[in-house]
């Protein structure tokens, strides 16, 4: 038996006199189809023995979401909201990891996206190029910008928790516990939620009538070694200079704060008060436990996940930016200085 002729989407976009891109998005059941228009590429289709590869729903819908990395524990539980909720529409997610900075900004990859004729794109903790969103724009692809490292184009919805709320309030904390010189070890000055904690922090310091001391403020970076080094700095001041309080931008710098503090021979809290950001596994862990601030990181992803269904469905619900709630979980890390 000879074998079966292999269909091309070019093929079906020849014979159903539309373009490639549009075949790809009324094959994968995408909304932004003209029934007319999907129901001639579907007959051409046909016409030229070509199988649908059709979801038990009857049709198959791809969501892509755009990450740079899988080792961390925000990513991870914003995926599994992602995850979750992508299950209960029924959505396959391709999950695309960009570690090189360069590639991450092509738009040949968000070109193949709207070529496959994937129902939308998530992308976490990223910046979209301006060649990204002509792309995005032409193609009117469904985006969504969970936690953008800078203030998206207004045609693309973003998602992200209420950082600034988050930063005040944990700095409001530590100053009702009665501190007064408090230190923050911040994250990398390229990312707009670092900055938005950052201006919680020293919004509430203001607020208080305590001055700015940019000695107290350091770090550059989510990771244990930018806690540490910056926390470090703030503690090899003279006693009556360094901060009897350190907020963390996560929970991952607040580690490298409590390391920190262990060589320069303090104990936490007694000596040197902290609280974190994120309310990840590791609060719980650290010795002792890390007073934090929650944000809803299953939740995010899985909104991000309706959201990206509402405007492929061309829903209006979708407009703008949606800030994410977040809380204080008080632990054992804070409490008030020794000279209070």
């Amino acid at each position: 038996m000879a074998p079966r002729r292999r269909i091309t989407l070019d093929q079906i976009a020849e014979a159903a006199e539309v373009s490639r891109a549009t075949v790809s998005k009324a094959l994968n059941g995408r909304e932004d189809v003209a029934e007319l228009t999907r129901q001639r590429v579907l007959e051409a289709a046909r016409s030229l023995g070509y199988v649908l590869p059709l979801s038990p729903s009857g049709r198959t819908r791809v969501l892509t979401v755009a990450l740079d990395t899988l080792e961390s524990y925000y990513v991870n539980r914003v995926l599994a909201g992602v995850l979750s909720a992508a299950h209960d529409h029924g959505t396959v997610v391709d999950v695309r990891i960009f570690p090189d900075h360069e590639e991450s900004r092509s738009a040949t990859w968000v070109q193949r996206v709207v070529e496959a004729g994937h129902l939308g794109l998530i992308t976490v903790t990223r910046e979209l190029s301006p060649d990204q969103h002509r792309v995005i724009r032409a193609a009117s692809l469904p985006v969504i910008a969970l936690d953008p490292l800078q203030e998206e184009d207004s045609d693309v919805p973003t998602i992200s928790s209420a950082n600034w709320n988050g930063g005040m309030r944990a700095t409001g904390h530590l100053i009702a516990l009665g501190h007064r010189r408090i230190g923050f070890a911040a994250g990398p000055a390229s990312s707009l939620p670092a900055r938005e904690r950052e201006m919680g922090y020293r919004s509430a310091v203001l607020e208080a009538g305590l001055g700015i001391d940019e000695r107290l403020i350091g770090g550059d970076g989510y990771t244990y070694a930018s806690g540490l080094e910056a926390a470090s700095a703030m503690l090899a001041l003279p006693p009556a200079q360094r901060p009897t309080a350190i907020m963390a931008v996560c929970d991952v710098v607040a580690m490298g704060v409590y390391e920190a503090a262990r060589r320069a021979g303090l104990s936490v809290p007694e000596d040197l008060s902290v609280v974190g950001y994120d309310d990840t596994f590791l609060a719980e862990c650290a010795a002792p436990p890390l007073t934090t601030i929650h944000q809803a990181l299953e939740t995010m992803g899985a909104r991000a996940v309706e959201a990206v269904h509402d405007l492929a469905a061309g829903s209006a619900r979708t407009i703008g930016s949606v800030q994410i709630p977040t809380y204080l979980v008080e632990r054992a890390s804070a409490a008030p200085p020794r000279t209070a």
